[in-house]
């Protein structure tokens, strides 16, 4: 056989491409992490008081922190306006003494003392609250006092009285000071300066209505005087004895005429005219 005929009958392998070559896979690329806030409270937790302020992670590890730091204090927990009178007095027994009798109020009357405790202990206040709110008690009232005692606020009423009108203030206070004894001014500097100011606007009112004179003081103050049902028995008995005793002695029929016509008054008009 010939080579041709040999080569002939050989079949002829196609060419075939490197098949192997890599098949090139693109890389992977993770979504990226969602910043939404995924934080919840588990659903058995929910409708728990303490839940309402638990809004993130923070929150929560905040919130057990501080459960951490009252291990082992003593916690009372404070009942809401709901809340029932039982419930009030379940904690007003946490903070207040255990009876009325051991608040201890120094330099306070023994009735005040008395009135101040069953308040405090009806409330709850602790026997340190009592203490401070006394003092804080004692402190406005000492300063009231001396408001009510002092110069400048005496000051003050009378120029709220006469403003600047100098000439009635003095009238007033010489009038005071002429016709009242040392016992009776002791009275008056004993008194708060609100009723000093009343007096002083009675004895204005009194001279402006019965008129003064320098140095004789009221012009014929008796004329308007209005007199109390006692100043008028108090005079009708003066009339009635000096008309008894003008009969035991000379005596003309005007004299007598006078009082009886005085003691007429009395009765006519009150006395009062």
């Amino acid at each position: 056989m010939s080579e041709d005929s040999s080569g002939a009958g050989q079949a002829t392998a196609p060419a075939t491409t490197e098949a192997s070559s890599s098949v090139t896979t693109e890389p992977s690329v993770s979504a990226p992490a969602s910043t939404e806030n995924t934080f919840s409270i588990p659903e058995k937790y929910q409708e728990e008081k303490w839940a309402t302020n638990i809004k993130s992670e923070d929150s929560l590890w905040d919130s057990y922190a501080n459960a951490q730091g009252l291990i082992g204090k003593k916690t009372i927990g404070v009942p809401t306006a709901d809340s029932s009178d039982e419930e009030w007095n379940d904690f007003y027994s946490k903070t207040r003494p255990e009876s009325a009798e051991n608040y201890n109020f120094e330099g306070v009357a023994e009735a005040d003392a008395e009135a101040y405790s069953k308040v405090f202990f009806d409330n709850g206040v602790s026997e340190r609250q009592a203490q401070n709110l006394i003092k804080a008690l004692n402190e406005s009232t000492e300063a009231k006092k001396a408001e009510m005692y002092s110069q400048e606020g005496l000051d003050k009423i009378v120029t709220d009285i006469f403003g600047d009108d100098v000439s009635a203030k003095e009238a007033v206070q010489k009038n005071l000071r002429d016709n009242l004894s040392d016992a009776d001014k002791a009275v008056i500097d004993s008194m708060p300066n609100e009723f000093v100011g009343l007096l002083y606007r009675a004895v204005d009112a009194n001279l402006k209505s019965f008129g003064a004179s320098e140095g004789t003081g009221l012009n014929n103050p008796t004329d308007k005087m209005v007199l109390t049902e006692d100043q008028l028995n108090d005079k009708r008995s003066t009339l009635r004895q000096q008309i008894a005793d003008l009969d035991k002695k000379p005596h003309n029929r005007d004299e007598k005429t006078k009082l009886i016509n005085e003691l007429s008054k009395t009765y006519q008009t009150g006395g009062n005219k």
